[in-house]
């Protein structure tokens, strides 16, 4: 069975190496897929027989995608992820930089995560004394380590009240994180 999906008639017509990873990936993804859905299927037949114990026993062992496959073939290496680490750094500071309670939109425990990785990435490099530069300014410090020869530049926010404004896009934003 070949699934369709916007762009592939192009990733057909160019040949490209996207084409190969496109096909991959839905090698990997179209088989747990099909899994997730018919398994979904047997939660609502569940529900509509009104066996509750049957179906939050099946929610319970709803199949969860494995994503390690497909990260092994982006990052090789661990110099590759390391590559890519400066935005996951800024995104994380910013979310423990905001308030635990402020908003019903980002969970508290979600926060509190950033907080405790924030925390945590700043002692592995005070510890290995990896940091080489900082520069402060008007949206917050700029730090930047040497890690395994990559230099990674991160952002953290000011330490001041953070207030959540409307024109922020945070699911865009929570689905990054």
């Amino acid at each position: 069975m070949v699934c369709e999906f916007s762009g592939m008639s192009n990733l057909r017509k160019k040949g490209s190496f996207w084409r190969s990873q496109a096909l991959k990936l839905l090698q990997i993804s179209l088989p747990l897929f099909r899994a997730i859905k018919t398994h979904e299927r047997k939660i609502k037949k569940a529900e509509a027989k009104k066996n509750i114990e049957r179906a939050n026993r099946l929610r319970e062992q709803t199949p969860k995608p494995k994503i390690d496959r497909i990260i092994r073939q982006r990052y090789p290496r661990f110099v590759d992820a390391l590559g890519e680490l400066d935005d996951c750094l800024s995104m994380v500071h910013l979310f423990a930089a905001l308030p635990a309670s402020e908003s019903k939109k980002i969970d508290v425990e979600r926060v509190h995560k950033c907080r405790r990785l924030a925390h945590e990435w700043q002692a592995f490099i005070s510890r290995t004394h990896k940091l080489r530069k900082a520069f402060v300014s008007v949206k917050g410090i700029y730090y930047q380590a040497n890690v395994e020869g990559q230099a990674l530049t991160w952002l953290t926010p000011h330490s001041l009240q953070q207030v959540g404004s409307e024109d922020v896009d945070l699911p865009t934003m929570l689905n990054f994180l």
